[in-house]
């Protein structure tokens, strides 16, 4: 990543997987300074994802974060947050409300 930021290289999104002991500072600053669009955070730890969320969040607006029980019967769950860039130009796009969830499409180039 740190190679990537240094070459400035465009990415739209990233997907973070990092261990228990959540990212590391190096990795989340290069992140930033490529400025994706989108981060899709997966975690297995709620504590870790909250203290990268407080350095996140200096650039990007979460925009959900959902729980998912992986391994039942145990204490453990993962949370995946999804967080948009602050400072992104809005997508062309249109929004559809079936039922009660909210979907996105993108709308063909005229």
């Amino acid at each position: 990543m740190e190679s990537l930021s240094r070459n400035k290289t465009h990415i739209d999104a990233v997907i973070m997987d990092p261990p228990r002991s959540g990212s590391d500072i190096r990795f989340m600053s290069s992140m930033v300074k490529m400025k994706p669009d989108k981060i899709a955070y997966i975690s297995c730890n709620p504590s870790t994802l909250r203290d990268d969320l407080k350095y996140l969040t200096k650039y990007y607006d979460i925009k959900l974060i959902q729980p998912v029980d992986m391994f039942p019967l145990t204490q453990h769950i993962e949370c995946v947050c999804i967080l948009s860039n602050k400072n992104a130009k809005p997508k062309d796009c249109v929004e559809i409300h079936l039922d009660t969830k909210d979907y996105y499409a993108i709308k063909d180039s005229e």
